[in-house]
């Protein structure tokens, strides 16, 4: 879920908008009502969920990696 925040209110709530994402929600940070930053939750991947990513990812998703893969060499 993604929390839209005024630029203003962070001064005011940082700690607040950090327990958001440490509970897996991102903070959509606006100013003068168009969006500025995006504050989202570190997540370190385990082994098993790469392999559940990899196991889930749909042919064309891998293609797709495959082609910036080769673009990248």
């Amino acid at each position: 879920m993604t929390k839209t925040v005024n630029i203003e209110e962070v001064h005011n709530s940082i700690q607040s908008m950090i327990a958001l994402t440490k509970n897996g929600d991102e903070v959509l940070l606006e100013e003068n009502g168009q969006p500025v930053a995006r504050i989202i939750p570190v997540k370190e991947n385990t082994l098993e969920q790469e392999f559940l990513a990899w196991e889930t990812a749909s042919d064309e998703d891998l293609l797709k990696f495959e082609e910036e893969l080769a673009g990248n060499k």
